[in-house]
């Protein structure tokens, strides 16, 4: 214990007297966390709550469905939809490469992601931002073969891949497995911004959903309609009459309905302030690590003086024979 308490006093003292080399990392680590903080682009975070909807049919399509399944020889496997949309179908939309791509392209997010390669006064991307070209496996290919080899059609802008990657950071979906509500949070440049993003991803995902339902539905009502025109045995007719009516009910509650997976149960916010950066956070964690590394270095620097310090020799008293 001793011994401990006899070092951590050495260090200390080391560390006073070296306080100007400590003060110095640290103030110029502060002064580098703080520019960078300063040119990080600002944040703003929209969050809205969802619910799943329930339709009023899906006790009896199910109950109906399994009726046609336990008959499928007579009914034909027609494939019918189901009743409802859960939580995870929307969610895994949300996040399904098709619906993000377009949500993107429609909505002027990738200039938002790609701040870098965008020309803000021409509008465009700029020169040399290309994906899809031809790689260099292409070319040697081209160059080695007789037939001239078509190249895959050159994309102005960043890949898909890419703006996937960087979507992901702008939003966020939660699924509270308790009550089964959805948390979808948005990032955007500004509160303004990101609320109307966040409205219209729901808006767009209950539209999606909604067409879909409503194409899968026809669909089933058609198939419905030749078996019961069209077949003869009775006990088929029956059933495929109790299914048509099923399908036209979900038929006309899914064009009526706007809100038709997911419910707003609190609207997208309009957030006052921004998530990101936290600057006053950066400027402290940055003079912490100036503090780390000062400490540091005025240790092994004055270890490397006093291995470098030449060791005394002690004079020889006496006389020789």
């Amino acid at each position: 214990m001793k011994t401990s308490s006899v070092n951590l006093r050495s260090l200390a003292a080391l560390l006073w007297a070296r306080r100007w080399t400590l003060a110095t990392f640290i103030v110029v680590a502060a002064l580098l966390s703080a520019y960078y903080a300063l040119t990080r682009p600002i944040v703003y975070q929209s969050d809205a709550t969802l619910a799943q909807v329930k339709d009023d049919n899906s006790q009896l399509g199910g109950a109906l469905g399994s009726l046609a399944g336990s008959l499928g020889g007579l009914v034909g496997g027609l494939g019918l939809p189901g009743g409802g949309t859960s939580v995870e179908e929307s969610s895994a939309v949300l996040h399904s490469r098709d619906f993000s791509l377009r949500f993107m392209n429609e909505h002027a997010v990738l200039p938002y992601l790609f701040p870098q390669d965008w020309d803000r006064v021409a509008q465009r991307w700029r020169p040399g931002v290309v994906s899809g070209g031809p790689t260099w496996a292409t070319s040697l290919a081209q160059a080695l073969s007789s037939e001239p080899i078509v190249p895959p059609p050159v994309i102005v802008g960043p890949s898909a891949d890419e703006a996937m990657r960087r979507f992901d950071a702008v939003r966020s979906v939660d699924i509270d497995r308790r009550t089964n509500f959805v948390k979808l949070s948005i990032h955007g440049p500004s509160p303004q911004i990101a609320q109307a993003w966040a409205t219209d991803m729901i808006r767009e995902l209950n539209e999606s959903l909604r067409q879909r339902a409503l194409d899968d539905s026809r669909r089933a009502i058609k198939s419905l309609e030749d078996k019961v025109n069209d077949d003869t045995q009775q006990t088929t007719r029956v059933i495929a009459s109790a299914l048509l009516e099923s399908q036209m009910r979900h038929l006309v509650s899914a064009e009526s309905r706007r809100e038709f997976a997911l419910r707003v149960l609190d609207p997208p916010s309009l957030p006052d302030q921004r998530s990101a950066p936290r600057r006053g956070r950066m400027v402290l964690i940055g003079a912490g690590l100036g503090l780390l590394f000062g400490a540091s270095y005025v240790v092994l620097l004055s270890a490397v003086r006093a291995r470098r310090r030449p060791t005394a020799v002690a004079p020889v008293t006496g006389r020789a024979g």
